[in-house]
């Protein structure tokens, strides 16, 4: 009867050490997974990101080639003449390809403005600021 352990009889600190060394390798296991989990999760994050930023680049060359397509179609309405007889529409046409141009940095030289569709500006309240 001497294996029996009186349960009102304090734990023997043998059996304490044991117990804490268990408790203690298990959220060292616990910790190293969680590291573990992390780094696969930061090496993902990175991939992804790269991914991302590579695509991101790849539709700003996209995106720059098509506008810089469209300059020569700008520069043609751009530099046409205004008559006095023009309407606000016309203007507003002349006036927009003209900020498009500016806008998409086109290589074409811009002229300034002629009087007549600066004064066709004043007239229907449409800035011509190039």
């Amino acid at each position: 009867m001497a294996d029996q352990h009186d349960p009102h009889s304090p734990t023997p600190t043998s059996e304490l050490d044991e117990t804490l060394k268990g408790v203690a390798d298990e959220t060292i296991r616990l910790l190293k997974r969680i590291i573990m989990v992390m780094g696969v999760a930061m090496v993902v994050l990175l991939v992804v990101s790269g991914l991302l930023v590579r695509w991101a680049l790849t539709e700003h060359s996209r995106v720059d080639a098509y506008l810089a397509g469209q300059c020569p179609f700008f520069y043609v309405l751009a530099v046409l003449p205004v008559p006095p007889a023009t309407s606000e529409v016309g203007v507003q046409l002349v006036e927009g390809a003209r900020s498009a141009l500016v806008r998409q940095a086109c290589p074409e030289h811009l002229p300034p403005p002629s009087a007549g569709l600066l004064a066709l500006g004043r007239k229907y309240g449409i800035p011509i600021p190039y």
